[in-house]
């Protein structure tokens, strides 16, 4: 419930500030931006739940340094100073005062860091740090133990090349190898699939997600409990996967139910995606520019829906209900009934009754699950004159 932003080669903040997660020393909420003072110039930010961080570099003679800044909420270690009091002013993590930084990432109360570093008993150029809440196994330490106070090295990942890392609230993504060829792994909390592993069951070390081996990952986002994977593919465009949960339609797929292994996001096809961001339980995506058909209305791919004069009374009120979920009568072909009933249920929460009157109202026009009888017939054929069941 916090936001952190860079204008300017300033920080500012906004939202609660019950910990001190914007770094300003009252905990009252600011409902507008205001400047947060540093020592540096910020150039990576991460908000989690209740904490921040802010990667700043100075200069410092002829040489650039960096510090890694943490403050808000901290009874987890989030912050990474071996302590459990929360600070509202921004504190230096000092366990990385001679560290590379290249990546942070906060997630519900734990924290994960890249980092280069030149010490000679590393085997590899990019190491992954971890700090933090470890009730689920977010932090990949193969631990039950349930926080971690200061950096502690994720050692599944000793020999890779950490190149991404995404924290969820009780999860974690990250992305080794190659950049043209990476590998993505996922741990932590995974009742609702969002480590796309298939299962349900928490990892408390890092899971290989088998469907990206042969794709190129381009970026990482995780969010309350889904998670969403941004792929570039050999014509050099980008597609979407999403997984994890779906109750607040946030993976883009119109049914709510949990997506326990990645699955194409079909809503992009014909959009050039660039990145893509998450929320608790939103999803977004950035599209630089709408194809030419888009923007001027559907493209011919993109069905589209009969005119409500076509339709009888009784369904243009199913229409209007369809939409307010995201869907329509004309997508309803392809529907089991177990997500039809499901649908009307959790998305518009209509009582049995309501929801049985449907289903047969449906089916006396001519809808049938999995069938190929679309439920809109062309105008030049219009619906039998079948009454609605009482």
């Amino acid at each position: 419930c916090h936001t952190l932003l860079v204008t300017q080669g300033q920080l500012v903040a906004c939202g609660l500030n019950t910990f001190g997660q914007l770094g300003l020393p009252q905990p009252i909420s600011h409902p507008t931006f205001t400047p947060v003072e540093l020592t540096g110039t910020p150039v990576a930010l991460a908000c989690g739940l209740d904490h921040s961080l802010v990667l700043v570099e100075e200069q410092k003679r002829k040489a650039k340094t960096q510090k890694l800044l943490a403050f808000g909420r901290n009874e987890d270690g989030q912050l990474g100073i071996n302590s459990r009091v929360n600070q509202s002013e921004p504190q230096s993590v000092k366990w990385f005062a001679t560290s590379v930084i290249t990546a942070i990432s906060a997630g519900g109360h734990h924290t994960m860091v890249i980092c280069e570093d030149k010490r000679e008993n590393f085997k590899a150029s990019h190491h992954l740090f971890a700090f933090g809440d470890n009730t689920f196994g977010q932090l990949g330490i193969g631990s039950e133990v349930d926080r971690v106070l200061e950096p502690q090295e994720v050692k599944y990942f000793e020999t890779k090349n950490v190149l991404m890392v995404a924290c969820g609230q009780h999860h974690t993504l990250v992305a080794t190898g190659r950049a043209d060829k990476p590998s993505l792994y996922g741990f932590g909390r995974n009742e609702y699939g969002q480590l796309g592993t298939g299962g349900q069951g928490r990892a408390l070390t890092p899971v290989h997600i088998d469907l990206f081996k042969d794709m190129k990952v381009v970026s990482l986002a995780a969010g309350g409990t889904h998670s969403v994977v941004l792929v570039e593919q050999p014509d050099r465009t980008h597609c979407v996967y999403g997984f994890g949960r779906n109750n607040y339609l946030q993976l883009g797929f119109k049914v709510q139910s949990n997506q326990l292994k990645p699955k194409l996001l079909d809503a992009f096809n014909g959009f050039e995606v660039t990145a893509i961001s998450v929320g608790g339980g939103h999803t977004l995506a950035l599209v630089p520019s709408l194809p030419t058909d888009t923007a001027n209305g559907p493209s011919q791919n993109t069905p589209t829906d009969a005119p409500e004069s076509d339709l009888p009374a009784e369904l243009q009120e199913v229409d209007h209900l369809l939409r307010q979920c995201g869907t329509n009568l004309s997508e309803l072909q392809g529907y089991s009934e177990d997500d039809l009933m499901e649908l009307l249920r959790d998305e518009l929460h209509l009582p049995v009754v309501k929801r049985n009157h449907i289903k047969a109202l449906l089916r006396a026009h001519g809808w049938h699950p999995h069938g190929p009888t679309p439920l809109y017939a062309p105008s030049t054929h219009p619906y039998p004159p079948t009454e609605p069941p009482t």
